[in-house]
């Protein structure tokens, strides 16, 4: 059986939300929720939230997940 990543919120609840609706306006410009925290340059698949380095690290650099 698969196992499936979850991901815990930040308690800072105004943090969350302004990131999330960061993540939506990307997601509508772009296609997809690149991390709000990247210029658009940037933009690849390791931006994509969670991003890389959180998966890898769990370093939210947007706050929005705890480690």
């Amino acid at each position: 059986m698969e196992e499936v990543a979850k991901y815990i919120y930040s308690d800072d609840a105004e943090q969350v939300k302004r990131i999330k609706n960061g993540l939506q306006r990307k997601k509508d410009k772009y296609g997809k929720e690149y991390c709000p925290c990247v210029a658009p340059a940037a933009h690849c698949e390791d931006t994509v939230c969670p991003c890389k380095n959180y998966r890898e690290t769990g370093d939210c650099h947007c706050k929005m997940y705890k480690e």
